[in-house]
């Protein structure tokens, strides 16, 4: 919704929104894009219709999902350990490795936000250009993630977009 401010519903002429806005300034956009739209019946060049379909019932869910766009300890952790054993990595085995290794890979957004966090640490170096440069570990001194602005910055923006959907009631 944050990305389409500006139409979020392009040229459809129906929108549903499916998971409920994830900060104040995202519920300001729906709310925004519904008054500005024009009531059923306006004729051609009506931009279409915003339908809020959420429920409480997908807050938990929501809250899961956001969680997963964020580096973790857990995250960080596990693509620092794939890119070690990876040594030099590049290709399909760097790509391998920025998932996070394991059945349950990490999402393009979120590894690269960790590489950041590891890079910011000094504990890699390389460019991963989409999984297709190179890159190894430069490091394997221990080291508290918190040292990373990224890291506190993306820890930061995670624990307020939960707060704000733990308060948020269906509009």
């Amino acid at each position: 919704m944050e990305r389409a401010a500006a139409n979020p519903a392009g040229h459809f002429e129906h929108v549903i929104l499916v998971d409920p806005p994830t900060s104040a300034r995202a519920a300001e956009l729906v709310a925004a894009a519904r008054e500005d739209w024009d009531e059923p019946g306006a004729g051609e060049g009506a931009p279409g219709f915003l339908h809020p379909s959420w429920t409480e019932a997908e807050l938990p869910f929501s809250l899961q999902a956001l969680a997963e766009r964020f580096p973790t300890r857990n995250g960080v952790g596990r693509i620092y350990r794939a890119l070690r054993e990876a040594g030099e990595a590049s290709g399909v085995e760097l790509r391998e490795a920025l998932a996070g290794g394991g059945a349950h890979p990490l999402a393009p957004e979120t590894a690269a936000r960790s590489f950041r966090v590891l890079r910011e640490l000094d504990l890699v170096s390389g460019e991963p250009n989409r999984g297709d440069g190179a890159v190894g570990v430069v490091s394997s001194e221990g080291t508290d993630l918190e040292r990373s602005a990224a890291f506190r910055a993306y820890s930061d923006e995670l624990s307020e977009t939960q707060q704000y959907l733990e308060r948020r009631k269906q509009p």
